[in-house]
């Protein structure tokens, strides 16, 4: 029996013309995107309306913590750090993508004998108001030192700042007042004089090899065998409670260059900013997306941030294992087939790497993730992967920080573009489709222990905003604000930019670094859209 090669044509084209002019049933309802957020009625003059998750509407109470059993009573507590300890450890297992000889593994007790070696030199070591600075990239021996000093009552400093350039980390530094620091780039023991900004510093625990070369006054040691060579001096690790576990140190002006204008800000955060953020962290995926034993994360981010602190204890809390690689690979080809995770947590950067991809694709791929990108404009996500080692995964999680004033400084500077490490809506799409995992794209400040805001799992949607059509913006979209938070917008410079709704953002709750009831704001510019979701802004 033969076929009429035009036959087969045609009814190859009219296939295709079928899949394209009809659409496939979406993913989620399209009125549950177009209403994300509960807003308020009320609205004061210059301010737009008070805008919550739809998951914490206006009238109900916003996610304030872990709702950790307070006895034999009914009532609850918001949960500490050694609260995410106690449910973290039962489980508890952690992995390194190694370069030379494969995965190695850290368990619960391993972890347990760690940090209760640790904790109590660290303890002892303090003095003053001196903290433990953490400029190492996310790894087994920076968790487990985190832990290690808030049990024991040390409060930790995380520096942000260009990982490439190292810019404005002496004034960081400064403001950190360290007594010990953990650090990963051999860099800072070469090129910076620790000691001139560091009158305290004691301890450094270097996580790489034995350092070559570095002189100080500081004792150094290789993080690993500090650890091998300590003795266990308590049985239990006891919670001793410091106000401020975590503070953030992060530069006022946040280019990837020095200036002598510059100076060091601080956020510092509570034990129940932490838990708020972890427990929304948690929450707010649906039910069906929410991480259990069966998940592995993998930190594809060598940077350490609030975001993927709150990242690693939401996954131990969910029994989820956590995974490290030991350097930053270009081609993640050997540690996602080594590892297979679930769950990816980027930063831009990471993120925007993995586009490199889309340029080496054959003929067959692209005709792939053309048909991928054509279901994505109709709201469904196509799960088998145009680049199949990312067939294990299901989730990638991303995320923007923006710092107070950045986008003023973008827009002051013809050398910064907004779009230079900017993750765009079509690009988001771009890695959905190439990956076939879902992308959530999240709003960070240093101002806030949560996300600001982050897209909804099943939000594909590419709109650019009809409202800045005709104005030299980028815009960024994403979702509602997270349920542990509420925010408003106030007016700036109104008429910059000829639209409704636009101002500065401000928030409150749970999750901020701040007074519960005082509006706090992060020094982003942005609008609400009639969808309830959140704009970010960029004036070129």
């Amino acid at each position: 029996m033969s076929f009429d090669p035009l036959l087969i044509i045609l009814i190859t084209v009219a296939a295709v013309v079928i899949y394209v002019k009809f659409a496939v049933y979406p993913d989620v309802d399209p009125y549950a995107l177009e209403h994300q957020s509960s807003v308020s009625v009320v609205r004061n003059e210059g301010e737009s309306a008070i805008y919550r998750s739809s998951a914490a509407p206006i009238g109900r109470p916003l996610i304030e913590g872990l709702a950790i059993s307070s006895g034999r009573s009914m009532q609850t507590r918001p949960g500490t750090f050694f609260d995410i300890w106690t449910l973290a450890i039962k489980k508890l297992l952690l992995r390194t993508a190694r370069t030379t000889y494969g995965v190695e593994q850290v368990n619960h007790n391993d972890a347990e004998k760690i940090v209760s070696k640790l904790g109590p030199v660290l303890k002892k070591a303090q003095s003053g108001a001196s903290t433990m600075c953490i400029l190492s990239s996310n790894s087994v021996e920076t968790l487990l030192t985190v832990f290690a000093s808030v049990l024991y009552g040390v409060p930790i400093s995380i520096i942000h700042t260009d990982k490439e350039s190292l810019s404005n980390i002496e004034i960081l530094l400064e403001a950190a007042d360290p007594f010990s620091i953990i650090v990963s780039d051999e860099r800072l023991l070469k090129d910076i004089p620790l000691e001139k900004y560091t009158p305290h510093l004691r301890y450094i625990l270097y996580t790489g090899l034995e350092p070559v070369g570095v002189s100080t006054e500081a004792e150094i040691y290789q993080w690993k065998k500090f650890v091998e060579n300590l003795h266990v001096e308590e049985n239990s690790i006891p919670m001793q409670d410091t106000e401020f576990p975590i503070r953030v140190i992060y530069p006022s002006i946040a280019l990837p260059t020095s200036t002598k204008d510059n100076k060091a800000l601080i956020t510092k955060f509570t034990h129940q900013n932490i838990a708020a953020a972890v427990a929304t962290n948690i929450k707010i995926l649906p039910k069906s997306q929410q991480w259990t034993d069966k998940d592995t994360i993998l930190l594809f981010t060598s940077q350490f941030t609030v975001f993927s602190l709150v990242a690693q204890l939401s996954a131990l809390i969910s029994q989820s294992t956590v995974a490290y690689i030991e350097v930053e690979l270009a081609l993640p080809s050997a540690v996602l087939e080594q590892i297979q995770p679930t769950v990816l947590i980027n930063d831009n950067y990471s993120t925007l790497s993995l586009l490199n991809l889309r340029q080496d694709l054959t003929l067959t791929q692209e005709i792939h993730y053309a048909f991928n990108r054509a279901a994505l404009s109709r709201g469904t996500l196509h799960k088998t992967p145009v680049i199949k080692y990312f067939k294990s995964v299901n989730q990638i999680f991303s995320s923007t920080m923006v710092y107070p004033d950045q986008q003023e400084m973008i827009k002051g500077s013809p050398d910064v573009k907004a779009t230079d490490d900017q993750l765009t809506n079509g690009q988001a799409n771009a890695i959905r489709a190439l990956t076939g995992a879902h992308f959530v794209h999240a709003l960070t400040t240093p101002t806030v222990a949560s996300s600001v805001s982050q897209t909804n799992i099943w939000d594909y949607r590419e709109d650019s905003f009809d409202q800045f059509k005709n104005n030299n913006v980028t815009c960024i979209n994403f979702g509602s604000v997270m349920s542990c938070i509420e925010a408003r917008l106030v007016d700036s410079e109104p008429d910059s930019v000829d639209t409704y709704n636009y101002g500065q953002l401000q928030v409150r709750g749970f999750s901020c670094g701040a007074d519960l009831l005082t509006w706090h704001d992060t020094g982003i510019s942005g609008l609400f859209t009639h969808d309830g979701c959140f704009r970010l802004v960029y004036e070129n």
